[in-house]
């Protein structure tokens, strides 16, 4: 059995509470979250995340993606879902975690910026789950390992529709050209959308099946 390091990635955090709030802006919106220790960015808005969701905004804007069931993968506190969930209303969000704090604090968040009917859940996001999406976001916890990060990929694979989207930022240095590999050889396309800051937002499509 794998031992707790008392990461964010971690199913139980080790750490004491530390509770923080803090606020932040995506489309004119004003957000206001609260963090603790034991949850990844648990002081202000990541970086990575922030980009990746002002990526796929523009997507939406543009027209090219119009799923409407989203999967926030490894939600932490709830920016991703919570954020697009309120900029996109129409949007089918479920925001899972394997950290038991962070979905706690993304149950919460979600509640604190009014937005409704969306689901969190505590799971695995390496473990196979039955759930379809039309959309699947992913700031991959990188520290976890390259074995974690790829398993990931994976459940995204099988998880998406076909016709399916994925996005997916990571670091330049942190990794991104063997995962820009590892999703070609998932998806057969791996296509990027942004570079900025030292991050990139891949974006992948689940081509049809043939039967």
């Amino acid at each position: 059995m794998k031992s707790n390091t008392g990461q964010y990635f971690e199913k139980e955090p080790l750490s004491e509470h530390a509770p923080t709030s803090f606020t932040c802006r995506f489309e004119g919106i004003g957000f206001d979250f609260n963090g603790d220790s034991g949850i990844f960015s648990m002081k202000r808005a990541d970086h990575g995340s922030s980009i990746m969701i002002n990526a796929y905004i523009k997507e939406r804007r543009a027209g090219r993606d119009k799923g409407i069931s989203l999967l926030d993968m490894g939600c932490g506190y709830g920016l991703v879902g919570v954020v697009l969930k309120r900029v996109f209303p129409e949007l089918d969000v479920t925001m899972i975690d394997i950290n038991r704090r962070a979905v706690e604090y993304a149950k919460k968040n979600s509640e604190r910026n009014s937005v409704r009917f969306v689901r969190v859940l505590q799971a695995d996001g390496t473990e196979s789950f039955d759930a379809k999406y039309d959309t699947v976001l992913l700031n991959p916890p990188v520290r976890a390992g390259k074995n974690v990060v790829f398993s990931m990929y994976d459940r995204i694979y099988e998880n998406l529709n076909n016709g399916g989207k994925s996005y997916i930022v990571i670091q330049t240095k942190q990794g991104a050209a063997s995962s820009a590999d590892k999703l070609n050889s998932l998806f057969g396309n791996c296509e990027t959308l942004t570079i900025k800051s030292g991050y990139r937002v891949f974006k992948c499509v689940k081509l049809k099946e043939e039967v």
